[in-house]
């Protein structure tokens, strides 16, 4: 964020290693994390609390997107940051969006995240049981 110390140095620093830096606007910055970052962890953490709360047959239901999401909500363990970002997420707003009855708007294409799904999928075979 432009004017906060050592802004330029850490602006600098990333560029040079290759990251796609910019400038931005704190509260723009604020407001984004927490609908992605923050909202992602929240769901993960959620998750992974249910699911090791149901134990281990719950792996014998669960499908597709259950062994997806679990792998992902478990990983989230090992992140020390987690339940931080988790505090942060707009949980009124993302259960408004649940209750909604009309259907998402795509911002990719889906038949790709499709493909991008599966091929994760095989990519994540060794946490499969």
């Amino acid at each position: 964020m432009p004017g906060r110390r050592g802004a330029e140095e850490a602006f600098r620093f990333w560029s040079e290693l290759g990251a796609r830096a910019e400038w931005g606007e704190l509260e723009k910055h604020d407001f984004y994390v927490s609908r992605t970052i923050a909202l992602s962890y929240a769901v993960g953490l959620a998750l992974a609390r249910l699911y090791g709360e149901l134990g281990e047959e719950v792996f014998k239901y669960g499908g597709t997107s259950f062994k997806y999401l679990a792998t992902y909500a478990f990983s989230l363990l090992r992140d020390p940051n987690a339940a931080k970002y988790a505090e942060k997420a707009p949980i009124d707003e993302f259960i408004g969006f649940l209750k909604r009855k009309d259907a998402p708007k795509a911002l990719i294409d889906p038949d790709a995240a499709y493909r991008a799904f599966y091929k994760a999928l095989e990519a994540m075979g060794e946490t499969q049981r």
